[in-house]
């Protein structure tokens, strides 16, 4: 089937879209990917967007506004796409969309809140303006089956990344950083989010250095750990809970940062050093969980962590040559398309209407068919 998938992650940078073949046979996916295009967001969305995901400063008319802003502009990177490849939409099967996720409030929460989940841009748009069936909403149905409705990317890794002679474990470092366990011994996906990835980064990169990111972690290098700040932000409760376990901005936002951090007596440098660090600390004990002498173990980054050269060293120094460190194009893989490439995978379920089971990723109950499809025309 032809698909094009689109993904929009905690990092609001913008839009990945990629264009592939989705083939499933013998219980195992190929992927043939025939293009990728991203669309940055314009400055003014995301700053509308940043806006909107904090409970403190956002309202639902600029929500209902972004809902279909976000759907105009993955209609765009639609047509993009049908335009670089002489495609008609008659020649696409479906859109696997994910939406840009505006707040997650997984079960048994801190606040007694009732589990749910919300991610915009609306499939009827997308779907009425392109003609193409579009299957988006996966989250929803996990969280009515008892789960966290996240992460969902395992499901994906255990099709493409799993093998016999290797534990491996793929860590996407996005805002979020969350783990797929992949265990020779185990038929099953396992997974779960570990921590921030890079959202405390690039919050105070952003904030104070009017930076999007900061490049290879060249400011964070430049810092110092500050010992007693890094012990108690490991201390969190988040980081003591046992999986399965999801969080995102709801949790480590600028807020958190200012719980811990004082901006006008701290240098920028090394608040940046010190999350830095609590990014790979997180990453590193998580992984030497399942560290086994039976295997070769892998620990394959991908995300935009993989490009913080800083982050990775530290990554690999608490690991202290446990497990092999490796980036997702070490392995042969396109790291900018993974997460596309999962929701193509999540979309071809849906649609043919294939229920799996992900208690042991995000604690469903049962098997359950992820997404909601729109055919607007």
């Amino acid at each position: 089937m032809k698909c094009i998938s689109l993904m929009s992650g905690t990092s609001l940078d913008g839009i990945d879209g990629l264009l592939c073949d989705v083939t499933f046979e013998n219980n195992n996916f190929k992927i043939k990917e025939l293009d990728f295009v991203n669309i940055e967001y314009p400055k003014k969305l995301k700053e509308k967007l940043l806006k909107n995901i904090n409970v403190l400063t956002s309202r639902v008319d600029e929500i209902c506004e972004l809902n279909f802003e976000l759907a105009n502009l993955a209609t765009e990177l639609v047509t993009i796409i049908l335009q670089k490849s002489k495609l008609s939409s008659q020649q696409i099967d479906y859109i696997a969309m994910h939406g840009q996720t505006m707040y997650h409030i997984p079960p048994n929460n801190q606040f007694n809140q009732t589990p749910s989940t919300l991610q915009i841009a609306d499939p009827c748009v997308v779907s009425t303006k392109t003609k193409i069936k579009v299957v988006n909403n996966f989250r929803s149905a996990d969280i009515a089956n008892g789960g966290q409705g996240a992460p969902l990317v395992p499901i994906a890794d255990h099709f493409l990344f799993r093998d016999k002679n290797k534990l491996r474990i793929m860590v996407n470092i996005g805002g979020i950083s969350n783990f797929s366990v992949l265990d020779p011994n185990l038929s099953y996906c396992f997974g779960y989010d570990v921590g921030p990835g890079n959202v405390l980064i690039d919050l105070i990169a952003n904030q104070y250095l009017q930076l999007e990111f900061d490049p290879g972690g060249q400011n964070a290098a430049k810092g110092t750990l500050d010992e007693k700040v890094f012990k108690k932000i490991i201390e969190h409760d988040f980081f003591q809970q046992a999986a399965p376990k999801s969080t995102g901005r709801e949790l480590f936002n600028l807020e958190f940062i200012n719980q811990y951090f004082d901006l006008k007596s701290q240098k920028v440098v090394d608040i940046l050093n010190t999350c830095t660090q609590v990014t790979a600390a997180v990453i590193a004990t998580e992984a030497l969980k399942f560290y086994n002498t039976k295997f070769q173990c892998e620990l394959i980054i991908c995300g935009g962590g993989a490009y913080n050269a800083f982050l990775v060293k530290q990554i690999e120094e608490r690991l202290n040559n446990k497990f092999i460190v490796k980036t997702l194009e070490e392995i042969g893989f396109n790291a900018k398309s993974k997460e596309c490439v999962a929701f193509a995978i999540l979309g071809y379920l849906s649609i043919n209407d294939i229920k799996i089971n992900i208690k042991k990723t995000t604690g469903g109950i049962g098997a359950v068919v992820l997404g909601s499809i729109s055919k607007n025309y």
